[in-house]
């Protein structure tokens, strides 16, 4: 099940030929990664109103088992060097925590930017690879301590990708095809990707029950 299966869905729901030439390829690209990306911010419960353009405000606490295993093709885990981190370059989607690689002690304490000064410049209280701290120096910044704590581990979910739909003329039908090899998945599993087709659907004006898209999509995948 993938982006063309989607389109083969929606087309046959609305009852349309199913090469759907009334919607073009960048119209489905659009409409797919519009709704891929409004459920991927559902499955958080972060609002639409939530892209803010700085890491810092993509963090988020561990979120429900079921929507982790939903979320596990975007899941990040990454090494890199400690001290100060740029997330600025990070395709970061939603910000999950930040670890030693190797925890000998506690994890991370975070704490505000004059707290963090506080510590470092105190030799009572300075931390320790058993006792590490981090504070976030602005919106796309991390800075960690002590600087012999490294590399540290990211983890974080990435942005679905962002669909491409490719049509090509079949051979024999003479019918526009969804081009598999030309086109770009969003990197969801079957089941979100029903959702995304329901979400479609609702877009372009067709009001329907999610189970009966469920069972227009389990036919689809049975006579695949």
């Amino acid at each position: 099940f993938n982006n063309g299966s989607i389109i083969y869905l929606c087309n046959l729901v609305r009852n349309i030929d199913i090469s759907g030439n009334d919607v073009n390829e960048d119209e489905w690209s659009a409409v797919i990664t519009a709704n891929s990306q409004r459920l991927f911010g559902k499955l958080l419960g972060i609002p639409d109103l939530y892209e803010t353009g700085t890491a810092i405000e993509k963090r988020g606490a561990e979120v429900s088992r079921e929507i982790s295993q939903m979320l596990r093709p975007f899941l990040v885990t990454e090494s890199v060097a400690g001290g100060t981190v740029d997330l600025s370059t990070k395709d970061l989607g939603y910000f999950l925590a930040i670890n030693p690689s190797s925890i000998t002690g506690r994890g991370f304490d975070e704490l505000e930017a004059s707290e963090y000064a506080d510590r470092v410049g105190d030799s009572v209280v300075a931390p320790t690879e058993k006792d590490p701290i981090f504070s976030w120096n602005d919106g796309n910044t991390i800075l960690t301590a002590p600087s012999t704590l490294n590399p540290i581990t990211l983890k974080y979910y990435k942005h679905p990708t962002d669909a491409v739909v490719v049509f090509t003329q079949n051979a024999t039908t003479l019918k526009r095809t969804y081009d598999t090899v030309s086109s770009t998945e969003t990197g969801w599993a079957k089941k979100e990707l029903i959702e995304i087709a329901y979400m479609c659907l609702r877009d372009i004006g067709v009001n329907m029950e999610r189970q009966d898209v469920a069972q227009y999509a389990n036919q689809i995948v049975a006579n695949e």
